[in-house]
């Protein structure tokens, strides 16, 4: 038999394997068996009557290494028996509860307090039951995770059921298309860092940049929602995005006097499209097909008499009716061409009509010049930021960051006092027969 530092006892060292006890008073507190054979590794094994009351386990590699650890195993026994013995009747018992309710975890009392004290400190007035139910009650099920191009693939049938704006469609769809044949793997795995390198690698304007991050975002939380990522996860890389921030652009518009150019070189077949979106707000995408399934404002939903514009909702790109009261020129203009029902317009390119209509009046054509210039003069001549954005289908917030103060009040007259030539004059000749 060896002793060591006058506390432990080793018992039946054959093979290097036996049992460290620990005696104090001459009564045994609790040992260390020591499991294995040369050269290791050793099991420890102990029952924790101070704290657990439960067998624990660890490993050594060698014995060398298993004996300081029964040492040191033993060392924290004793400790804790004696700081056990320095409560009185009523702390033993509280601590004992503890030790019972604790045992299930496998955990001492004291590492489970520690735990806790530091949640307190963490959750800042917050109680950790309160934590816990929060959690409980948002916490998602387990993910079902899909590639990318599963993904885009769901996301844009949603869209289609959901009748989403037909020309927007299209744009997320080309967009997306993009990222899923770069990302191809399941969407949970993405990083942030691989995104925002792709999206810095695009070879476009900030602009369309920005166009593809938000279409990006709207994947992210499409896929929470159907939870094949993570919420959280999906919330942490939606932020991770870079913002970007195109330059301010001011909207192009067109002045009364090349607007009247423009119409005296415009087609008969597309000049109810034209007026329409000069002097009624439409816009180009609610008139000219550029889909076989797309609904389309009908010249049924002109009233000439009444002089009022009924944009459907099933037409209107925000899917918000609108009704738009008509300027007089715009009656003027219409009354040349109108129609009981049937197409606005019957061109199938309207967008090549309207840049040879720019060639033969001799203006270079810019993209949206008649829609911001319906905007920029309504707003000039009515002072009405509300019944502009009503008229326009915009936000009251646009009209005023993009539109207000872009032209004049007499700008804005004079733009809506466009109206068609006079005919000619026609001069009746009486003939006097004798």
């Amino acid at each position: 038999m060896h002793t060591t530092a006058n506390r432990f006892e080793i018992l039946d060292l054959k093979s290097n394997t036996g049992a460290l006890k620990l005696r104090v008073a001459g009564k045994q507190i609790g040992h260390v068996k020591i499991f294995g054979r040369a050269p290791g590794p050793y099991t420890l094994s102990w029952l924790d009557r101070g704290t657990l009351g439960t067998r624990q386990r660890t490993m050594r590699a060698d014995w060398a290494r298993a004996k300081k650890a029964a040492e040191q195993i033993n060392t924290a026994l004793i400790n804790s028996r004696h700081a056990l013995g320095q409560l009185d009747e009523a702390g033993a018992a509280e601590y004992l509860r503890c030790r019972d309710v604790v045992a299930r975890y496998g955990r001492s009392v004291e590492s489970i307090v520690m735990e806790h004290a530091e949640l307190i400190d963490q959750l800042a007035g917050a109680t950790p039951r309160a934590a816990a139910r929060y959690y409980i009650d948002s916490r998602p099920a387990a993910v079902n995770p899909k590639t990318v191009p599963d993904a885009v693939t769901s996301l844009l049938e949603q869209k289609r059921k959901a009748q989403a704006g037909a020309k927007w469609l299209r744009t997320l769809t080309h967009q997306l298309d993009i990222f899923a044949k770069k990302f191809t793997g399941p969407i949970h795995l993405l990083q942030v860092h691989e995104l925002n390198k792709w999206l810095w690698s695009l070879n476009c304007g900030l602009r369309t940049r920005k166009n593809y991050r938000d279409a990006v975002r709207e994947l992210f939380r499409y896929a929470a929602a159907e939870n094949l990522i993570d919420r959280l996860r999906a919330q942490d890389l939606i932020k991770g995005l870079d913002r970007i921030k195109p330059p301010p652009t001011e909207a192009q518009v067109w002045t009364p006097d090349q607007m009247a150019h423009i119409l005296g070189a415009c087609h008969d077949n597309l000049l109810p499209l034209v007026v329409l979106i000069a002097f009624g707000g439409i816009r180009h995408e609610e008139m000219s097909p550029e889909d076989d399934t797309e609904a389309l404002l009908d010249w049924s939903n002109i009233d000439l008499v009444k002089g009022t514009i009924r944009v459907p909702k099933t037409v209107a790109k925000t899917k918000r009716m609108r009704l738009i009261k008509m300027r007089p020129n715009l009656i003027a203009w219409l009354k040349l061409h109108a129609k009981r029902s049937g197409p606005i317009c019957d061109l199938g390119r309207t967008g090549d009509a309207l840049s040879a209509l720019g060639d033969r009046a001799g203006i270079p054509w810019i993209k949206n010049a008649l829609r911001n210039s319906f905007i920029t003069y309504r707003l000039a001549a009515t002072n009405d930021i509300a019944l502009v954005a009503r008229e326009a289908g915009n936000s009251a917030k646009v009209i005023h960051d993009e539109y207000l103060e872009l032209a004049t009040e007499e700008q804005g007259k004079a733009w809506f006092d466009i109206h068609p030539p006079e005919p000619a004059s026609i001069i009746q000749l009486d003939f006097a027969f004798k």
